[in-house]
């Protein structure tokens, strides 16, 4: 799966789907600031959070509800609006998860602090500091929990 329809569901059932709405918001935010050349006056790192939040509201439902910390992180390079990677993070458990297209899960033993650049399992680079934004969320959905390394 790519990397948002993992983060956002892990079920292949719904990769079409979560792909579609996923693809539908972010046209939405990138028009209405101008792909990052207009930002009406707002600040860029505010937007970006402001996007993770938005996303949340195309997730699976989480059903995998434990009591660690999960979040879920959007990385944006060079101005982007919209995340061009996104991944889990449980900070209770010290892991990050991560995927690309034609990939498995991977795991690495760390997670990303807030203030500081992190290189997520699948990237090449790290994400600089204030091109990380994080959301936390609810847990696993089944399709993740059942995918997890």
């Amino acid at each position: 799966m790519a990397c948002h329809t993992w983060a956002l569901s892990g079920n292949p059932d719904m990769g079409e789907t979560i792909n579609n709405e996923y693809t539908s918001l972010m046209d939405e935010i990138g028009e209405n600031y101008g792909y990052g050349e207009n930002l009406h006056g707002k600040v860029l790192v505010v937007i970006r959070q402001e996007t993770m939040y938005k996303i949340l509201k195309i997730c699976e439902e989480r059903k995998q509800k434990l009591t660690s910390e999960v979040y879920l992180c959007g990385g944006f390079r060079e101005g982007q609006v919209c995340p061009e990677h996104l991944w889990l993070e449980d900070h209770t458990a010290n892991k990050t998860y991560d995927t690309f297209v034609d990939q498995d899960v991977r795991c690495i033993n760390k997670v990303g602090v807030y203030g500081k650049p992190f290189q997520p399992g699948c990237e090449e680079e790290p994400f600089k500091a204030d091109e990380i934004a994080r959301v936390r969320i609810d847990g696993y959905t089944d399709g993740q929990f059942n995918s997890l390394p």
